[in-house]
């Protein structure tokens, strides 16, 4: 709303129709901006009501600038600008309500993160046990599967040693 309030002021003082220009610019990026704070405050009742009384100000006062581009006097204009301490004393109010707003949701953000923080820490933990385990579980199935094949090749090897003195063998190789 900067930008279409200083606009307005600007046009208002010139008369120049290059503010006037921005100025409608600025309403429209307005309007826009305005449509997307709506969906960003449809799903969070806590903020509905501050956003509601906010948004009526805002558009209201947007009419109001809108008029004084286009119905622009020297007597309209220095009754508004009479006008001006209702409005402020109405923007320190809402900017008061959307500050505290803005607190709750800075609470409710820094909780989410915190919650956040602490499953990954426990899927850190996870990950790691679940990795030490597999290791575990690796080097018990090596020494299971390594002890008996090195049997079995110790038999093989025995038995081949007996072979050239023609003794006989014991044991069988199985498998």
């Amino acid at each position: 709303t900067f930008d279409a309030n200083s606009s307005v002021a600007f046009f208002i003082l010139r008369k120049d129709d290059k503010f006037r220009l921005l100025a409608q610019k600025s309403f429209l990026k307005l309007r826009e901006t305005l449509a997307t704070l709506d969906t960003l405050a449809a799903g969070n009742t806590e903020t509905m009501g501050t956003w509601r009384d906010t948004r009526t100000f805002v558009i209201f006062e947007a009419g109001r600038l809108e008029q004084l581009l286009t119905h622009s006097s020297d007597q309209s204009t220095s009754s508004d600008l009479g006008e001006l301490s209702k409005v402020f004393g109405r923007v320190e109010i809402l900017a008061a309500r959307i500050e505290n707003v803005e607190k709750g949701e800075l609470k409710r953000l820094l909780e989410i993160r915190r919650r956040q923080d602490t499953f990954l820490r426990d899927m850190q933990g996870f990950i790691f046990g679940a990795l030490a385990l597999n290791m575990l579980v690796y080097i018990l199935l090596w020494l299971f599967f390594s002890n008996r094949f090195l049997r079995r090749l110790d038999l093989l090897v025995n038995c081949a040693k007996q072979i050239p003195s023609r003794r006989p063998v014991y044991g069988v190789v199985t498998g």
